[in-house]
């Protein structure tokens, strides 16, 4: 659980004149990347930036939420010389009580926050930090977070976005083989493009090869699998490796630590 804060310790990060060369956690909440374990979600306060989740891109307006399943690649640009305040909190789905109940998938996108409840409960969080005990905080967090997960499942999405059209069709067709043994000569044919084309258009829009995308995209389907007590050599075969060996090393560089690790 990760909520990001002020230097004054406020939950609202406020930024102006974004500070590029500080910190390298600051500079890479803007630059375009992924969470394997973790869900994100913005709540856009003030300034001028638009979001993009895996090649739909929102220009975001005061109220709006981005919510980002883990294993989405994802980044803001923001206008630096205007004054940019926004809530970002990061967490673990499976941790949410009811979490069973939620497509997290189907979740994904920007959502208005038309109705005043789901801002109060952003703000309820913020005065519990410091009140309760770490134990306590916690599972209010999550229990609060499910309820703004719970009314965004009843909403209509916003849909007032544009599409990089190839580029959803590559990522849609990725997600339909994600269990297969993907190579580039498929995805090459199947949009009729040079391998060479594929790979460059790709990596200048999502700015992460294929290769790089699509074992992002497997270890997070192997990071659930395990969750759900897959034996790890199952989940190896499951997600179309051809040999244990490659996952394990694509597990471990990905997690830095082993799948049956991970299961304890």
């Amino acid at each position: 659980m990760i909520i990001s804060k002020n230097p004054d310790n406020s939950v609202f990060g406020h930024f102006h004149d974004l500070p590029v060369n500080s910190t390298r956690e600051i500079h890479h909440r803007f630059e375009k990347h992924v969470h394997l374990s973790k869900c994100e979600l913005l709540y856009f306060l003030q300034g001028k930036a638009s979001f993009t989740i895996e090649g739909v891109t929102r220009e975001l307006k005061p109220g709006d939420f981005a919510f980002v399943p883990r294993g989405k690649y994802h980044c803001i640009h923001v206008d630096k010389g205007i004054d940019y305040e926004r809530v970002v909190m990061e967490f673990d789905f499976n941790s949410i009580p009811f979490s069973s109940s939620l497509d997290l998938d189907s979740l994904a996108g920007f959502y208005q926050a038309s109705d005043v409840t789901i801002t109060d409960y952003l703000y309820e969080i913020e005065q519990k930090i410091g009140v309760y005990s770490p134990e306590e905080f916690q599972a209010y967090f999550y229990a609060t977070i499910g309820k703004i997960l719970y009314i965004f499942s009843s909403k209509e999405k916003n849909r007032n976005t544009r599409k990089e059209d190839l580029l959803s069709s590559i990522i849609a067709y990725l997600n339909d083989y994600v269990y297969a043994d993907i190579k580039m000569e498929d995805i090459a044919a199947q949009f009729s493009l040079p391998s060479a084309s594929i790979n460059r258009y790709f990596k200048s829009h999502m700015d992460v090869s294929l290769h790089q995308y699509i074992k992002n995209m497997k270890m997070q389907k192997a990071y659930n699998l395990l969750l759900s007590n897959k034996p790890s050599e199952e989940v190896a075969v499951t997600l179309g490796y051809q040999d244990y060996s490659t996952f394990y090393r694509s597990f471990v560089s990905t997690f830095s630590i082993s799948p049956k690790q991970f299961k304890k």
